[in-house]
């Protein structure tokens, strides 16, 4: 999976219904493999919606009609980059090319270098608009989008990357998203740094 494909297929699990056929969680329940260990959201109805090689996602509905929550942690192969501002452009660069001015409006976006944890990443805020954002089977609306991101490099595979997304969507915005996503974001870790808990296991990307 590509930088590019990685904010529309977050988006596409966001149609309210399809988080009804899918595994309900226990809050902060731990999932880990051997390259990244995750934690589901440390709050109620928050099911895992795909498990696969390059994608772990969680989904919950919120209480208004069309209103949606995903946290995911997506794989991708990341080219090189020579420095850290070279960097920050190639992850701004394509989660920009991610979104279609036809159907997204940007209101604002930061895009922030991090070396917290170690190895490069970058810390990528988004408030917009969902122009065309499915409630049902027919029916489409204009709803805000809520998006907190940190895009990573895994320090032993300089050719992968990883990210830890938070969105929301819905008709107003939510107060306390940064919370939430740091919440989220913090429990996802590479295994040689957190002790071992709880474990599942789907498959990781």
């Amino acid at each position: 999976m590509r930088i590019r494909d990685l904010f529309l297929a977050s988006l596409l699990l966001l149609t309210p219904g399809v988080q009804a056929k899918e595994q309900a969680v226990e809050p902060g329940q731990r999932f880990t493999g051997p390259i990244i260990n995750i934690g589901a959201p440390h709050s109620e109805g928050w099911k895992l919606m795909e498990s696969s090689g390059n994608a772990v996602t969680f989904g919950r509905s919120g209480a208004s009609s069309g209103e949606s929550f995903i946290a995911a942690v997506l794989r991708f192969s990341l080219p090189e980059a020579q420095s850290k501002d070279e960097f920050v452009a190639l992850i701004e660069r394509n989660v920009e090319d991610d979104a279609p001015p036809e159907r997204f409006t940007n209101i604002e976006s930061t895009f922030e270098y991090s070396d917290q944890r170690g190895y490069p990443c970058v810390l990528y805020k988004a408030i917009g608009e969902d122009t065309k954002a499915k409630i049902s089977f027919f029916g489409r609306r204009q709803l805000i989008l809520q998006i907190r991101a940190l895009y990573c490099r895994l320090p032993n595979m300089e050719k992968t990357g990883f990210a830890a997304m938070f969105s929301h969507r819905g008709a107003t915005k939510v107060d306390d998203l940064d919370a939430q996503a740091t919440d989220f974001i913090d429990g996802v870790q590479i295994p040689d740094s957190e002790p071992n808990s709880r474990v599942e296991r789907p498959r990781e990307p």
